[in-house]
């Protein structure tokens, strides 16, 4: 079996007396915990014929190559021009701006470490035409969405990062857990109510 997940720094199991609830479905809840078998990898399925993508995967990442793996996929799959969308946590993700696929990537590039550990961000490039999407999509739990046409360039990035398909896979969002603010006063840290903002003026070329 591979290496359990490293998770990132802002989403956790939850611990027994974090989970809510009566004795026998904390106890319940916990045992579901304890046995829970997370770990990196992969799973594809083929999409219906009646929809603009062939195949739809889900994906465990370590939090240490979250970025690699999401500006490797982009590149990857998603045609120009791109549109980031984005959110907090629960809320819808929304665009936010649109560029070529390495122009977005710039800007996000040095929010990397936010983007990667903070359990309150959501955020993936899209291309929708109607003919066909393709989508990189990064949950609050840092697990990944991915909406796709071409598996052989996927399956290529998930060699190169050593992903393997699995039948089934569990994600932590399956689980109790605890999502936590990140360290404050840390350079690589912006306000989440400003960061789209500040992001989307990096794309425009507004500020530096």
């Amino acid at each position: 079996m591979a290496d359990a997940l490293e998770f990132p720094e802002g989403v956790r199991l939850a611990r027994l007396h974090e989970i809510p609830g009566a004795e026998p479905d904390r106890s319940a809840l916990w045992a579901r915990v304890q046995q829970a078998r997370i770990v990196p990898g992969y799973t594809l399925v083929d999409a219906p014929n009646d929809v603009r993508f062939g195949h739809y995967a889900e994906i465990n990442v370590n939090a240490s190559q979250i970025w690699t793996v999401f500006s490797d996929l982009c590149v990857a799959l998603i045609p120009d021009p791109a549109t980031l969308i984005a959110a907090e946590d629960d809320i819808e993700p929304h665009r936010i701006v649109s560029a070529d696929v390495s122009t977005l990537l710039r800007a996000l590039e040095r929010y990397q470490y936010q983007l990667s550990h903070d359990g309150f961000l959501q955020f993936g490039l899209v291309n929708d035409s109607p003919e066909e999407i393709a989508e990189v999509f990064v949950t609050p739990t840092k697990h990944f969405k991915v909406w796709l046409n071409d598996d052989a360039e996927f399956r290529s990035v998930m060699d190169k990062h050593e992903l393997r398909e699995c039948e089934t896979i569990e994600f932590i969002d399956e689980y109790p857990r605890v999502t936590t603010r990140l360290p404050e006063g840390s350079a690589a840290l912006i306000d989440r109510q400003k960061l789209w903002e500040h992001i989307s003026q990096l794309v425009s070329g507004l500020v530096q």
